[in-house]
């Protein structure tokens, strides 16, 4: 929500128009993700009103503040986003935002399963029922941990039958751009390869930051 205007839109151009063809599909992006760098619920506002109004696909609304994440409601009351995140210190707001807005709702509990579940589990019985995933994304150290993370919560749902894992997981490679790195190429490629890794660990969503 930082980025100027003509930038802002450029981006988002760029995603509508993305298109790639691999074994006789053709590969789109689906949805625009909308970050809160600036922490101001004005700005946000602006963004996400200037993005609803020049494109159709979904969008995803990214803060851990639930009144920048309102702020970005009131600018797109129909459009009906992903919210992310809920996390154990803002679950209740966040739910009654969900529900308010009849929005599908991102649960994160980075490298912490159990907290997931219980997360899980606490918004389902508050009457949140269209939920996201989210175990963590580590781009460097933690990157095991995030691909086990990944893996085991798609097994005990398949095998083991865990309904309260079973939700659609997303990652974040973006990530890979809050470590420090020489250039910025070295950021886009660690934030390609931590995003080949969780399609191949059963991701159903990522956000990413490089057009390339």
């Amino acid at each position: 929500d930082e980025m100027p205007d003509e930038e802002l839109l450029s981006r988002v151009k760029k995603t509508e128009d993305f298109s790639y063809e691999y074994i006789g599909q053709k590969l789109k992006l689906n949805m625009v993700a909308i970050r809160s760098t600036s922490n101001d619920p004005d700005k946000f506002k602006s963004a996400v009103k200037k993005i609803v109004e020049n494109t159709h696909l979904p969008i995803i609304l990214c803060s851990f503040s639930p009144s920048i994440i309102e702020s970005g409601l009131m600018a797109a009351p129909k459009s009906k986003p992903l919210l992310y995140a809920a996390t154990k210190d803002n679950w209740k707001e966040m739910a009654e935002l969900a529900l308010m807005y009849n929005c599908s709702l991102t649960v994160f509990a980075p490298n912490d399963l159990t907290l997931l579940k219980s997360l899980t589990k606490t918004l389902l019985e508050y009457g949140v029922q269209d939920l996201v995933l989210d175990p963590g994304t580590f781009s460097s150290e933690g990157l095991s941990d995030t691909i086990s993370s990944f893996t085991m919560i798609r097994r005990v749902a398949c095998k083991k039958g865990d309904e309260l894992l079973g939700f659609p997981m997303i990652g974040t490679p973006i990530v890979a751009w809050a470590e420090k790195a020489e250039a910025p190429e070295i950021n886009a490629w660690n934030e390609a390869y931590v995003a080949s890794m969780l399609i191949a660990r059963y991701a159903d969503l990522l956000i990413m930051h490089s057009i390339d």
